[in-house]
């Protein structure tokens, strides 16, 4: 014994679009319905390197290097030296989903690979999500 099943076949577009029937005036005409995309969130994150003050230059171009590559968006990229020790810290400040946050990690840890680093963290910057608004590139 067979059974079939009848649906009744609903109003799409070739696109995809739902066409639905709404009543003005007394009558139907059809209307396009879309599905909102959301944006992504971008967070505020910063990474952090610890280097020689001597090799700073070689640490912040590898930083700028990487993000030409990736979907992540620079803010600023900045060294702040220590008075006290031979060390220095570049600091960059960038925004990105948390489907683009794996190129973060991956910039993290190719840093901790060079031999002029001494230490590397990331962390995220409290406050600082925003929707897919573009940041102006002020790099140092």
């Amino acid at each position: 014994m067979q059974f079939l099943l009848l649906l009744p076949e609903l109003p799409y577009a070739r696109d995809g679009a739902f066409l639905g029937r709404v009543a003005n005036d007394g009558r139907s005409k059809a209307v396009r319905h879309r599905r909102a995309t959301a944006l992504p969130i971008r967070r505020g994150y910063q990474i952090i390197a610890l280097c020689h003050e001597a090799d700073t230059g070689v640490v912040a171009d590898s930083m700028r290097d990487e993000f030409e590559v990736s979907r992540i968006e620079v803010s600023s990229v900045d060294v702040e030296s220590n008075s006290c020790r031979a060390f220095a810290r570049v600091h960059a400040r960038v925004r990105c989903s948390n489907l683009e946050r794996s190129g973060l990690v991956q910039l993290a840890h190719r840093l901790s690979l060079m031999p002029a680093v001494r230490g590397v963290r990331w962390e995220s910057i409290p406050g600082a999500a925003a929707g897919a608004g573009r940041i102006a590139n002020h790099s140092a």
